[in-house]
């Protein structure tokens, strides 16, 4: 498995926002990666969803099986620099996010979340505790590593 600068990669730029959350939740560093070919489109929402419908809640089975297919933010670069360089991968641009487990500091659950923001054109990258309450929106796609 190769290793990925996250530091390097994860700075404000002319292509990307990354928010200060991605250091407070996650931690940049350099660390091994799975790459993008890993993920998979799991599913696209047809309707508003709670977080906990998708991920779990913790204890619940379904929060410890999300726990072991989070993705690393390599990953999550290689898709969002596939899409710089006029690739188009799998990532949403309209409408919609797209949302990936991520694991955070002490073993937290986190969603990842990255938006192609039109008026800025730059993609704005965020992650945040897994709120099982927080409502996802229709159109949202959801990735599985």
């Amino acid at each position: 498995m190769k290793k990925f600068d996250e530091v390097k990669f994860f700075q404000t730029d002319r292509d990307l926002f990354a928010s200060s959350d991605l250091k407070l939740h996650v931690g940049l560093r350099k660390r091994p990666t799975r790459g993008a070919s890993a993920f998979k489109l799991v599913q696209v929402l047809m309707s508003e969803r709670k977080e906990s419908a998708l991920f779990g809640r913790p204890g619940s089975k379904r929060y410890e099986n999300t726990l072991k297919r989070t993705a690393d933010l390599g990953q999550i670069a290689e898709l969002i620099a596939a899409d710089i360089v006029g690739s188009r991968l799998l990532l949403r641009c309209g409408r919609g996010y797209n949302l990936f487990p991520v694991l955070g500091k002490n073993d937290v659950l986190c969603v990842g979340s990255l938006l192609f923001n039109n008026a800025s054109d730059r993609w704005n990258v965020t992650v945040n505790p897994c709120r099982p309450d927080h409502k996802i929106s229709k159109g949202s796609h959801i990735f599985w590593s």
